[in-house]
């Protein structure tokens, strides 16, 4: 038997699973009870397996996508409305990096806290822990679109874009405006599909869920509040 022949059901297999998750992940978007469902449902499979994580890597990776382009529309915002002291000089391409690398690190955070709150707020055999980390990454699924703006600020606006500076060219300033339209777009798209699966995961009462959804706009207030305060003050 050739090596190919060996390697080809193995790599089959990946195939069909990445194609799985892909399927999953446009429903969440598309269709969110259909996607959270079925999301939960491969949880549950993975977990009767003994797979672990049962929930996948996949969420951890977009509730850290998510959490850095949190982070990055803050600065957007930030610039734009001056809410910042950051004139044009003080960009750093490493700060820059650094921010999106905090930003990262405390989506998955949050993701870890909220999910062991709401486990308990919730009180549904439903929604284990696994599966709220799952919703969790799922939701933030649209900021993962927010994010890919950040190499297109730089192209198109420039490092002004993060800065208090004014925005001299046109086309520089008309674009930095745009981005900051989308990327608030974006995250009231990823809040709605949370606030969604929330009440289609858990299959709780709605005083639950309501009490769920809120327990997430504490633990992102708690998380990211230090540290947008902080660069308000020091930049």
């Amino acid at each position: 038997m050739s090596r190919h022949a060996a390697t080809a059901p193995g790599a089959g297999a990946t195939a069909r699973a990445s194609a799985r998750l892909g399927l999953t992940l446009r429903a969440v978007l598309i269709t969110p009870k259909q996607g959270f469902e079925s999301a939960m449902a491969a949880a549950d499979r993975r977990a009767r397996a003994a797979r672990k994580p049962a929930e996948g890597v996949t969420p951890y990776v977009l509730s850290a996508l998510g959490g850095a382009a949190l982070f990055v529309l803050w600065l957007k915002i930030g610039a734009l409305f001056d809410l910042r002291e950051a004139p044009r000089s003080s960009f750093r391409s490493a700060y820059l990096i650094g921010v999106v690398g905090v930003g990262a690190v405390l989506g998955v955070v949050c993701q870890a806290i909220w999910a062991g709150a709401s486990s308990w707020i919730l009180g549904s055999d439903a929604a284990p822990r696994r599966n709220l980390r799952l919703l969790w990454g799922a939701a933030a699924l649209p900021q993962v679109f927010a994010l890919l703006l950040l190499p297109l600020d730089l192209l198109v606006a420039g490092p002004g874009a993060f800065t208090t500076t004014r925005l001299e060219d046109p086309l520089g300033a008309a674009w930095a405006a745009s981005s900051i339209a989308l990327g608030g777009a974006f995250a009231v798209w990823a809040a709605y599909l949370f606030a969604r699966g929330v009440g289609i995961t858990s299959k709780a009462g709605p005083f639950r869920v309501a009490a769920a959804t809120a327990a997430g706009v504490v633990v992102l207030a708690l998380t990211y509040g230090p540290l947008i305060v902080s660069t308000w003050a020091v930049s």
